[in-house]
């Protein structure tokens, strides 16, 4: 499995500045204040059934939100099958948010394995969503709450017993509303210019769509400043599928 996971691994990633406008930030996840110089996440889950007639779906969600400058993020689903009329789904869904990332390394695998098997169905999906940029990027409070129920459904497909079929087809429709969030819902806190006198600019939420297919590169837009003009924004989308007939 190493091996084949390490053929598979994706070359690095460098992005450019990221920010979405909104109203009202959060923090994702726990904020880590002036940030460390260097971080690693890391997302893994595995799934494995060995018994015959038996059904197995995993789930794991990540989301964190850092400041540090040399960010490695990388997430893994891996799901494994040996056995009669069974199934096995890995499902794992990472999202950060990467303020002041200037060094941005990113890893997104999915190995599905059915071995001397009858009748058997794999799924692996590994959902990865990182936006990077140069201020202190946060989700707006309705965003937060979306991703949070989003989060909550996820986690749903465990107890639901999905086949792997079924959880392939759920899990990508989840995946399209995280996207969705964090095209729309993510802000950037900015200091106050001396014009302002000290107060913070009223911003204004954009509506932003954007079609991205599995293993696109990072979409960069253009979308209104709370000072007016336009803003880079740079999203990093990758999801590495790998059924198993």
């Amino acid at each position: 499995m190493s091996a084949r996971l390490l053929s598979r691994r994706l070359a690095s990633v460098a992005l450019a500045a990221g920010l979405v406008l909104g109203t009202a930030p959060v923090p994702l996840a726990a904020g880590h204040g002036g940030g460390p110089p260097r971080m690693t996440v890391t997302n893994k889950v595995r799934a494995a059934v060995y018994k015959d007639d038996r059904v197995k779906t995993r789930v794991k969600w990540q989301d964190r939100n850092t400041r540090a400058r040399t960010v490695k993020v990388r997430n893994e689903a891996f799901a494994y099958a040996s056995c009669r009329d069974c199934g096995a789904a890995a499902v794992a869904f990472q999202v950060l948010l990467a303020s002041r990332a200037t060094d941005l390394t990113v890893t997104n695998d999915a190995v599905a394995v059915n071995e001397r098997c009858e009748n058997c169905s794999t799924f692996a999906g590994a959902y990865q969503f990182v936006v990077a940029g140069g201020g202190d990027l946060r989700l707006t409070r309705a965003g937060a709450a979306s991703l949070r129920k989003l989060q909550w459904k996820v986690n749903r497909m465990r107890a639901a017993r999905l086949d792997p079929e079924e959880a392939q087809a759920r899990a990508d429709e989840l995946a399209d509303r995280v996207l969705q969030v964090l095209l729309t819902e993510v802000v950037a806190k900015q200091r106050p210019s001396s014009r302002q006198g000290g107060r913070p600019p009223v911003p204004t939420g954009p509506a932003a769509t954007a079609e991205l297919s599995p293993g696109s590169p990072p979409a960069t837009l253009t979308l209104p400043s709370e000072a007016g003009g336009g803003v880079s924004v740079t999203l990093y989308r990758d999801v590495d599928l790998d059924p198993a007939g």
